[in-house]
């Protein structure tokens, strides 16, 4: 899943710059940040989407 335990800036701010559209980045980082949340880990499971 993730390359390394615990969430890092530098990672996410990565995957913020992929060519996606604004409206379907804030979709999947929203996304993505729920399912970190309510699963209880670091990661979403998703590497290289924003918000994971």
């Amino acid at each position: 899943m993730c390359q390394t335990p615990g969430p890092r800036l530098d990672r996410f701010l990565k995957n913020l710059t992929r060519p996606v559209g604004f409206g379907v980045k804030i979709r999947l980082v929203i996304a993505n940040t729920l399912r970190k949340i309510f699963s209880l880990r670091p990661c979403c499971g998703r590497p290289g989407q924003p918000g994971c």
